[in-house]
């Protein structure tokens, strides 16, 4: 440094303030917070982002409802596979079940008449209980599923 600017730079050092002590600075700060439940910025902040960055509002809310439109198609995905499973489980548990009755009644035309009866009954028996179980599953499960909605619908309303 040279002399003009050294000395320069000691008169800035002597206008320069003391910072003021540490319990000083600490009785005088204090901070705010707010809580949104919400997934969009409340309308302020909106605004303000919109004066620094012209057209970000009209971008979030097309982000916002693209990503409705996508959680809507996944699930419209997810729901049309787990019926297709379904419907593809029923359709072999019925062949097997159509299978194992011809199966009875096979032994039944040979003369295994225990054999074929038991046959017969057991697979009859687990067709019913396949076709009312599954309809009573599907019963029990909508019902849960209207239960949560109507819980969470009423927690939102509150």
């Amino acid at each position: 440094m040279s002399g003009k600017q050294s000395k320069n730079f000691r008169r800035l050092a002597k206008e320069i303030p003391e910072p003021p002590d540490a319990i000083s600075i600490l009785n005088h700060q204090s901070f705010s917070l707010s809580y949104t439940k919400s997934i969009l910025a409340p309308a302020g902040e909106l605004e303000k982002l919109e004066g620094i960055y012209p057209g970000i509002t009209v971008r979030i809310l097309d982000n916002w409802d693209n990503q409705g439109k996508h959680r809507q198609e996944l699930e419209k995905f997810v729901i049309a596979r787990d019926n297709r499973r379904a419907d593809m489980g029923q359709w072999l548990a019925f062949t097997l079940g159509v299978i194992a009755l011809l199966g009875g009644f096979g032994l039944l035309a040979i003369g295994k008449d225990g054999a074929g009866t038991a046959t017969v009954i057991g697979s009859v028996a687990t067709l019913l209980t396949a076709f009312f179980g599954g309809a009573l599953l599907r019963k029990i499960e909508r019902q849960q599923k209207s239960k949560a909605l109507n819980t969470r619908s009423n927690s939102r309303n509150r």
